[in-house]
C-alpha cells in the first residue's frame, strides 16, 4: 500500500513538474501572443461560433443557435458556459485545474487508507467539482443580471425616445446600470464603436449573458430592422414583460422553497454522516468501504435521486 502512494505521489510531482514548465516556457515566448488573441476574443467573439449567420424569419434564437453548434464542438459549447459564468477563466486552465482536483482529491482519499479502487474512483471529482462550481457561479450571474434588466430596457427605450441610436443607448445602459449587466452593455457598445455588425454583436450578447429576456430583445431589435416598427412601443412592451417574468420567477421561488430546502437536506445527509462515522466510529466505515460495489451503488443512487429532486423543484416557464 505504501508502495502504491509512493508511485502515485511521485507519478503527481512529475505530473505537475511538466505543467509548471510549460506555463513558465508558455508565459515567456507566448505572452504577447495570448494577449493578441484574448483581445480579439474580446471585441469579436469566438473566432469559431459562427454566431453572425443570417436567419429569414429569425422567429427562435435558440434554434439559431443549434444551426451553429453543429458546425462547432463541445470546445466551443464549454467555452459559451464560461462566458456565461463571467468568470477569468481559458480552456487550458479549466483542464489544469480538473487535474488538480482530481489528484488532490485521489491523494486525500489514500491518506485516510481508502482502498486503491475507490480512490481512483474520485478522479471524475475534479471534473466534477469544477462544474458544479460554474454552473453556481452562472446561475447566480444570470439571476443578477435578469433582475438588472428591466432598468436596463427602460434607460435604452429613453436613450431611442431622445433620439440617439442604439450605439448610444447601449454606452447609457453600460454607464448606468450596475455590474455585471453593465460590463455586458458595455462591451456591445465598444464592439458596435469598431465597427462589427449589429447583428453579430446582439447575437453575441444574447450568447453570453445566457438570458431568456435578452434573447427575447435580440429577437425584436432584428425583427425591428428587418421590418420595421416602432422601436420604443417595442421596448416599452419588453420592459413590462421582463417584470411580469421576475415577479412569476419570485413567486415559484416562494413556492418551490420547502422543497429546495428538503433536497438540500436530503443529498447532503449520506456524505454528512458518513464523514460523521468516520471519526466516530471508523470501524462501521471501514466495513462500508471493504464493499466498493455498495459504495459505488450508494454514489448512483445519490445522482439519481439528485436528479429526480432537480427535475421536481426546477421548471422553465
Amino acid at each position: 500500500m505504501h508502495l502504491e502512494l509512493i508511485l502515485i505521489a511521485g507519478f503527481s510531482a512529475a505530473s505537475f513538474a511538466v505543467v509548471a514548465i510549460a506555463s513558465v516556457i508558455s508565459d515567456l515566448f507566448l505572452f504577447r501572443r495570448k494577449q493578441l488573441d484574448a483581445r480579439l476574443d474580446d471585441e469579436f467573439g469566438l473566432p469559431d461560433s459562427k454566431s453572425g449567420v443570417r436567419s429569414p424569419l429569425f422567429k427562435d434564437l435558440k434554434a439559431s443557435d443549434r444551426k451553429s453548434d453543429t458546425r462547432t464542438d463541445w470546445k466551443y459549447r464549454l467555452r459559451r458556459l464560461i462566458d456565461q459564468s463571467g468568470l477569468p477563466l481559458t480552456l487550458e486552465r479549466l483542464f489544469l485545474l480538473c487535474i488538480v482536483i482530481s489528484l488532490t482529491a485521489v491523494l486525500i482519499g489514500l491518506s485516510f487508507e481508502v482502498p486503491l479502487v475507490l480512490a481512483v474512483l474520485l478522479l471524475p471529482a475534479g471534473p466534477l467539482l469544477t462544474a458544479c462550481a460554474i454552473l453556481i457561479v452562472r446561475k447566480r450571474r444570470i439571476e443578477k443580471m435578469r433582475m438588472q434588466l428591466s432598468d436596463a430596457f427602460e434607460f435604452i427605450s429613453r436613450a431611442v425616445s431622445s433620439g440617439q441610436s442604439l450605439v448610444a443607448a447601449f454606452q447609457l445602459a453600460g454607464d448606468n446600470c450596475q455590474s455585471p449587466l453593465a460590463e455586458e452593455f458595455s462591451l456591445a457598445h465598444e464592439q458596435m464603436a469598431l465597427g462589427l455588425s449589429q447583428e453579430t454583436v446582439l447575437r453575441e450578447l444574447a450568447r453570453r449573458t445566457g438570458l431568456m429576456e435578452m434573447q427575447m430583445f435580440v429577437v425584436t431589435m432584428l425583427v425591428q430592422r428587418q421590418s420595421g416598427g416602432s422601436p420604443i412601443e417595442i421596448l416599452n412592451n419588453l420592459c413590462a414583460v421582463v417584470r411580469k417574468r421576475t415577479k412569476l420567477q419570485g413567486k415559484i421561488k416562494s413556492l418551490t422553497a420547502e422543497g429546495r430546502t428538503q433536497a438540500v437536506v436530503l443529498l447532503a445527509l449520506p456524505p454528512v454522516v458518513l464523514c460523521a462515522l468516520f471519526f466516530l466510529n471508523r470501524s462501521h466505515v471501514d466495513a462500508l468501504m471493504s464493499r466498493p460495489g455498495l459504495v459505488m451503488g450508494m454514489i448512483a443512487s445519490e445522482c439519481v435521486g439528485a436528479f429526480f429532486i432537480r427535475k421536481i423543484v426546477n421548471f422553465s416557464y
